[in-house]
């Protein structure tokens, strides 16, 4: 009777498996063609949907054609899943294309643009202000922040969006420079961005990395020695420097140098909260190309100086279960789990709180049964059995699992 009730499940899951959606919104921007095996697939990084890699394939609108002698065009167009047939498939999706041009390297209109989603706005702004404090990640083209066309990029670019953007002033110019200084703001040693070095500084510095006083305005500035962090190390070189003869400030260090004063590990989207919308971030950039937490230590949420779904795995435990916080300070590089596998296998449809539920047997049936078939992102996870590959002994012994009573086996280890 147990069997024949999981069989019956088995089949319900087979056949009320979900049809795939038809539309995913309109989109623009550019896109480099990538010629395959037996296909041309286009490299588009303009957005975030499940499995996306970052690649698409563009399906012009009657009476459209390619722009001859170029890799790079701009599209618009509305997203859809692919209906490309491509026996090495690279792309789930494809875009239906309305409009097409030749892609300018650096067009007027994207400068400015600092977070690449063809808007300029208070967003890009914030954007430019972070980056330059040291608090923030870098513009996705260094270029496209010299909105005033100086050759540089430093706080009179501020002055000059800000005005475009809440006072009418003029837009941002046409790209200046094949190569932009970003040094040019910078004064390491200067914590305090008072225009001196003296012992204020130093006071300034000691008392940020013992977490009693105010960040620096300007992190780079806090890096007097130029190693592109900020420690212990950086206030006996400015005493050196000012009491010693030791050597003089660097002119020019990172703009964003590592230091715990600038780590919040688990705060993977960098607003200050842990909440939900960290899960949803730490998903779209593991799995699918989305923006990398900036600094990267923010993504090693439990401090073991490896990132992969444990990370997001505390978080959940945190917010839902009550679980121990994230660690206050981590590695300065954090490295990347090669493999995708984490504690025991069963994690089929790889949600960050890392639980086995229907969820995980639905993308077990669509992966197995799907026409066409959904791939799953960890195939080690659905080896649940641990014998010889994904079969559909696995989806039995997950379902006896789940549902079985009694509960069948515990899925396997990660091997």
């Amino acid at each position: 009777m147990k069997k024949m009730m999981l069989n019956i499940l088995v089949m319900f899951l087979l056949l009320s498996s979900p049809a795939l959606a038809q539309s995913f919104g309109y989109t623009s921007g550019c896109a480099t063609r990538v010629i395959g095996v037996e296909c041309v697939w286009f490299e588009y990084p303009n957005v975030f949907l499940p499995l996306y890699t970052g690649d698409i394939y563009l399906v012009l609108d009657p009476g459209l054609e390619y722009p001859t002698g170029v890799d790079e065009v701009y599209v618009e167009g509305e997203i859809f899943l692919t209906t490309v047939f491509c026996p090495f498939q690279k792309s789930y999706y494809e875009i239906r294309v309305s409009y097409i041009s030749p892609c300018d390297e650096c067009p007027e209109d994207y400068v400015g643009d600092l977070n690449g989603d063809s808007n300029i706005n208070q967003l890009d702004l914030t954007i430019l202000q972070n980056y330059l404090s040291g608090y923030g990640r870098e513009p996705v083209t260094i270029e496209f922040a010299d909105v005033n066309g100086d050759c540089l990029v430093d706080f009179d670019d501020i002055a000059y969006l800000d005005d475009f953007l809440n006072n009418g002033g003029q837009p941002p110019v046409d790209c200046a420079c094949d190569v932009v200084d970003t040094c040019s703001f910078q004064n390491p040693g200067d914590v305090n961005n008072d225009g001196l070095i003296d012992l204020s500084d130093i006071a300034y510095l000691a008392a940020a990395l013992e977490g009693g006083g105010s960040l620096p305005p300007i992190m780079a500035n806090a890096d007097p020695n130029g190693d592109c962090a900020v420690d212990q190390n950086d206030i006996d070189y400015l005493n050196e420097f000012l009491f010693n003869s030791g050597p003089p400030p660097v002119d020019c260090t990172c703009i964003s140098p590592y230091s715990c004063l600038t780590q919040n590990p688990g705060d993977f989207n960098t607003d200050s909260m842990y909440d939900l919308s960290d899960i949803t971030y730490f998903t779209n950039w593991l799995h699918n190309d989305g923006p990398a937490p900036f600094p990267l230590s923010n993504a090693d949420a439990n401090g073991d100086c490896i990132i992969n779904v444990g990370d997001s795995k505390l978080i959940v435990q945190m917010l839902f279960h009550g679980g121990p916080p994230p660690v206050d300070c981590t590695c300065r590089n954090p490295e990347f789990m090669t493999v995708c596998c984490v504690d025991e296998t069963g994690n089929v449809d790889y949600d960050p709180a890392d639980e086995i539920n229907i969820g995980d047997i639905v993308a077990l049936v669509d992966f197995m049964f799907g026409d066409p078939s959904s791939p799953i992102l960890c195939e080690e996870e659905a080896d649940v059995d641990g014998i010889s590959g994904v079969d559909v002994a696995d989806l039995v012994y997950l379902v006896d699992y789940a549902f079985g009573d009694p509960s069948g086996p515990i899925p396997v280890d990660c091997f």
